[in-house]
């Protein structure tokens, strides 16, 4: 739905799944994220693109529309699990940069080549940069034996990516060959957040919990580099800043 500046009515699109996120685009586009379910049809012009996805649960997807409403390309990925899109950055280029996570596999091209990876547990963490056009640039996966969520997801100024959500028990946040293994400080799940280069290499990672459960539902950054960071906590509201290089400033 678009509204002109004195609310009047531009345009209306409507198709099957439920939007979680969406962003503009340096072409004047319109990405949008969610989950949709087996049987949705994600094109809401006259061709119908109906998904063959597998099981009962959720899909997730990333659209592109054109800036008067025309629907571009749809990216998406599920074998019927759990899935989502979460949360949606783009940058200057038109690249989209889609955060969310996946249960079981996890489908995709790139280079002309068809890809898969498998959850480590219930749910992965994935961070996905998508080309203007939908391609895969690449592609990021990270977590445990249990259920870990991607939820929000912003850039700054210096090409960082940086990544937001929560994540239970012992996980390597580190997508590489390399591993970094990070603990909750409970048998709840622990906030975290991670900054990747443009290459989605990863450059560091903080995670921070108490008695409870923690989700940060929304990240941005300054003109300085520093990242701030909201959600919820299970005793307490948390807010906290970080620098550029993952300090957390009091």
């Amino acid at each position: 739905l678009k509204l002109s500046p004195d609310a009047g009515y531009e345009w209306v699109v409507t198709w099957g799944g439920g939007p979680k996120s969406i962003c503009l685009t340096d072409d004047g586009g319109i990405a949008v994220a969610g989950t949709f379910r087996e049987g949705s049809d994600l094109d809401p012009g006259p061709d119908p693109l109906v998904p063959t996805v597998d099981g009962v649960g959720y899909n997730a997807f990333v659209t592109k529309f054109d800036s008067q409403g025309e629907f571009q390309w749809t990216y998406y990925w599920g074998d019927g699990a759990d899935n989502a899109g979460r949360g949606l950055v783009s940058d200057s280029t038109g690249t989209i940069y889609a955060i969310g996570y996946f249960g079981g596999t996890l489908d995709y091209v790139m280079d002309s080549d068809e890809r898969h990876i498998e959850s480590n547990g219930d749910t992965d963490v994935c961070l996905i940069s998508i080309h203007e056009v939908g391609d895969i640039n690449w592609l990021r996966t990270w977590g445990g034996q249990w259920s870990d969520y991607g939820l929000a997801a912003a850039l700054d100024g210096s090409g960082g990516i940086y990544a937001a959500g929560f994540a239970k028990d012992h996980v390597d946040f580190d997508p590489g060959p390399e591993s970094l293994i990070l603990s909750s400080e409970s048998m709840y799940w622990d906030a975290f957040l991670s900054r990747f280069d443009s290459e989605g290499e990863l450059v560091w990672v903080r995670r921070w919990g108490n008695a409870g459960p923690e989700d940060p539902n929304a990240i941005t950054t300054d003109q300085e580099g520093n990242v701030y960071v909201t959600g919820r906590a299970g005793n307490e509201m948390d807010f906290r800043i970080f620098s550029p290089d993952g300090n957390e400033i009091e």
